[in-house]
């Protein structure tokens, strides 16, 4: 998963998990989802570099698996 794959999720969750009545209020859960997150969470912590990354997913993706 990428970066933006995981904030969505993290929305999903933590957000928007019960029947939300209009546009405009969920506009306004999701900007103060957004504003909360981009005040207290720490940035993502990568585990692996690229190259390792590589080597432990090669088996699951076909084009890597010609390099």
């Amino acid at each position: 998963m990428n970066k933006a794959e995981i904030a969505i999720n993290f929305l999903k969750h933590q957000c928007l998990t019960r029947c939300i009545p209009d546009r405009a209020t969920m506009v306004d859960e999701t900007k103060a989802w957004e504003d909360y997150q981009n005040e207290t969470v720490k940035p993502t912590e990568w585990q692996y570099r690229t190259e390792e990354a590589l080597i432990k997913l090669k088996s699951l993706y076909h084009s890597i698996q010609k390099m």
